[in-house]
């Protein structure tokens, strides 16, 4: 269904202003829904930045920018996708159509944020059909789907000698998008001051962490989490064992983990997203209940976020190396 200008939904952020569509009501969808694809939130995470903490995403694009296309993915293992690419920070936004938040006036409205799963190493924000739960929401929301870094690009866990990258990053990226939210949700109709997080599995595993992290009410204000959790995972210390175990049962030689600096994994994505064992940084470290994920071994590159204290905190990921499940 082509959408008249007229009725093209928009919202406007610093110079650029993003020019969305509406869905209309259907037999499976209730309500008609304004949809805003392939937002930017952080900067650019390729090339000389791939395994670098992001920064928010200044839009400096003056005029109309048409917000129709959902962007890249993360490189991820497994399953087929045409759109994935390093340059993947970025949210797919669903808003009740004609409401309040919508273009219908009368204030801002509640806001979901989505953090996916798939065992920190597969799938994307468009997993969960963000259109169907807002079209057959009680009461007008906007829903803001988020993709971040997977696998070892996005939860590498660099040693303390490491200069060149970040711990962790997909960890900030979660931590990135919420604060995009509190900055510029108001533009689609949101409240951000009435904002709930919601993951699924892995998702929900990233949400645990913020949780332990980030002071209440500074970034969202509830949390749902499906089945996933910060501690149902066992974290191994990087000198563990089975790591280096199971990669010698499988055949295969962990030439990833050999690398001693980011210049040596200056390859394409596609050779090393099959690196997909997980990370640890901090020798002895306990479960990840006991630490903020946010926390890194090195301060001067990885300092605490808001209100996470210090005491010996390490950086943690804890899915279980080849483990392919939806967590």
């Amino acid at each position: 269904m082509k959408v008249p200008f007229d009725c093209e939904p928009e919202a406007i952020i610093g110079p650029t202003r993003y020019i969305g569509q509406t869905l209309p009501a259907t037999a499976d969808y209730p309500r008609p829904v304004d949809v805003f694809l392939g937002i930017p939130y952080g900067t650019s995470t390729a090339g000389p930045a791939r395994f670098r903490r992001a920064s928010l995403y200044v839009p400096t694009a003056e005029g109309r920018v048409y917000a129709r296309d959902p962007g890249h993915t993360a490189p991820a293992t497994g399953g087929v996708d045409e759109q994935m690419g390093e340059d993947c920070l970025n949210v797919q936004i669903t808003r009740s159509r004609g409401g309040r938040g919508g273009g219908g006036g009368g204030g801002k409205v509640p806001v979901l944020v989505f953090f996916h799963g798939g065992a920190f190493n597969f799938g994307n924000g468009m997993t969960r059909n963000m259109r169907s739960l807002v079209a057959w929401a009680q009461a007008d929301m906007v829903g803001v789907a988020v993709n971040y870094r997977l696998g070892v690009l996005g939860f590498a866990g660099w040693d303390a000698a490491q200069e060149d990258a970040d711990a962790n990053v997909g960890m900030w990226d979660m931590q990135l998008a919420l604060e995009w939210v509190q900055r510029h949700v108001a533009a689609f109709g949101g409240d951000p001051g009435n904002v709930t997080v919601m993951g699924v599995s892995a998702g929900a595993h990233g949400i645990g962490h913020l949780l332990n992290a980030i002071p209440p009410a500074t970034l969202f204000h509830r949390a749902i989490l499906e089945s996933g959790s910060p501690s149902a995972r066992a974290v191994l210390a990087p000198t563990h064992p089975r790591p280096a175990l199971l990669g010698a049962l499988r055949g295969r030689r962990r030439r990833v983990d050999r690398a001693r600096s980011v210049s040596e994994l200056a390859v394409p994505a596609d050779a090393l997203r099959a690196a997909r064992g997980p990370a640890a940084v901090g020798a002895g470290a306990p479960h990840a209940a006991a630490h903020g994920l946010l926390h890194a071994r090195r301060r001067r590159l990885h300092p605490a976020p808001r209100g996470l204290g210090g005491g010996g905190a390490r950086a943690l990921h804890g899915a279980d190396p080849g483990r392919v499940d939806g967590g």
